[in-house]
């Protein structure tokens, strides 16, 4: 009797704790529910009458996650693609956010960079944030502040990258007409040959793929959410592989996701971040160090 009581015992403060447990589980996804909105629900009939129609009064937003790795390149890189983007740009209005990963007053110990950042201030909303990765400033624009600002184009551009033949506005048509979620001029330099360019390829064609090299692409906002929500700042804080992911992801998923290519828009991918600012020596910190073992492992 006495082996049986305490067994009934036992058995009740299990129950408890497991009813204690469930309350905790479900008073977090409670407090979890508002940013996690399914995809499907992103996407308004104001967002599908715009794809249809090609309704030309579009916002983009362009977002640079992380610059001032090396100012004999990316600097002027950079510049010049802002000036392209904000002079050619006519049929949507654009919003710039940059992320910079040292702090602002090293830009102004040498004149050279002194000018280039006082003109991409008058262009671009800048973030100094020394100690950032490119996936931070990813997980930053959250789909629903897209959805707030009524932004309808996200337009993601690494600052080693430069755009050689490249119209915004012409890329924002042929998503709209072909239905496309995702677009990509073709690369020089890109290791995928889905984004490598190819002279051999109809300059005036589209390419649907199922895969585009993260080096400039432009997204709806349901993509970015989808893209949003597979970043990792932890283990994918560079950004490499993250559009493995995306495809591995987001096409299994949501197999109405549309990627494609224009070989008749052309840009150039130039390295990795290296050199200096300010006489300071940047170097990758232990999570840039990690990053590349890390993505194999979580993949």
């Amino acid at each position: 009797e006495s082996d049986s009581e305490s067994k009934s015992q036992l058995q009740d403060i299990v129950r408890k704790q497991q009813e204690r447990i469930k309350q905790l589980e479900n008073d977090l996804l409670a407090a979890n529910s508002g940013p996690r909105v399914s995809l499907e629900l992103m996407t308004s009939a104001n967002d599908l009458h715009q794809q249809k129609e090609g309704h030309p009064n579009t916002s983009t937003l362009l977002l640079i996650p992380g610059f001032g790795c090396n100012k004999t390149k990316t600097f002027n890189i950079t510049l010049r693609n802002l000036r392209s983007i904000m002079q050619n740009t006519k049929s949507s209005s654009v919003d710039c956010l940059l992320g910079s990963y040292v702090a602002r007053d090293l830009y102004f110990k040498e004149e050279y960079t002194r000018k280039i950042i006082t003109e991409i201030e008058q262009m671009c909303y800048v973030t100094y944030a020394p100690g950032t990765q490119y996936a931070d400033w990813e997980r930053f624009v959250h789909p629903m502040l897209l959805k707030k600002a009524a932004y309808t184009y996200v337009m993601l551009l690494a600052d080693d990258v430069e755009l050689l033949k490249f119209d915004l506005d012409q890329a924002i048509q042929a998503m709209q007409r072909w239905g496309m979620d995702v677009i990509s001029p073709s690369v020089h330099g890109s290791v995928h040959p889905t984004t490598r360019y190819d002279k051999r390829r109809d300059p005036a064609s589209i390419l649907n793929v199922t895969m585009i090299e993260a080096f400039t692409m432009v997204f709806n906002v349901r993509a970015w959410q989808c893209w949003w929500q597979v970043s990792d700042h932890i283990y994918l804080s560079r950004g490499w592989g993250s559009d493995l992911i995306f495809r591995d992801h987001c096409l299994k998923v949501h197999p109405d996701i549309t990627l494609g290519v224009l070989p008749g828009m052309e840009a150039k991918h130039y390295g990795h971040c290296s050199g200096s600012v300010g006489n300071v020596k940047l170097r990758p910190n232990n999570r840039h160090k990690r990053s590349n073992i890390q993505w194999h492992e979580w993949r």
